[in-house]
């Protein structure tokens, strides 16, 4: 494959994963979720998560790690990749443990589609940043 063909795949696959950090953070997928219940105390209860738990300071410092991965990433930096491997690898970690706590969340089919969604795309930009001729251009 044209190796112009997938630096252009991959970087268009960098930025929308970068765009979606900003509907994550600014749409409330709970808008979506109609039920005939109410399900207000529900709803409540699942933001109790150890990504939140860490605090102010280490949810900036999770935002900016992820603001600023994505465009080390677009530029091919050296070591983009093993910052964009440690984050999605912190935030598995802290689902994991969420699971293992018995903690839950209720999500709308977007926000689970924009879910599934995005970690396809990581997946894809993960295997073309160490997998594909473009490896060679984050050295």
């Amino acid at each position: 494959m044209n190796i112009d063909l997938l630096s252009r795949i991959f970087r268009s696959l960098v930025v929308l994963s970068f765009l979606s950090l900003f509907v994550y953070a600014f749409l409330d997928m709970n808008i979506f979720i109609e039920s005939q219940y109410d399900l207000s105390p529900m709803l409540e209860e699942t933001n109790n998560s150890i990504g939140l738990e860490m605090g102010i300071f280490g949810s900036i410092v999770l935002l900016l790690l992820l603001i600023v991965v994505h465009p080390l990433l677009f530029f091919y930096a050296k070591w983009s990749r093993e910052l964009f491997i440690f984050i999605v690898l912190f935030v598995i970690l802290i689902d994991l443990l969420d699971a293992s706590l018995g903690k839950y969340i209720l999500v709308s089919s977007m926000e689970d589609l924009l879910n599934h969604s995005m970690t396809y795309i990581e997946g894809i930009i993960i295997a073309l940043a160490y997998f594909s001729p473009l490896k060679d251009k984050f050295k």
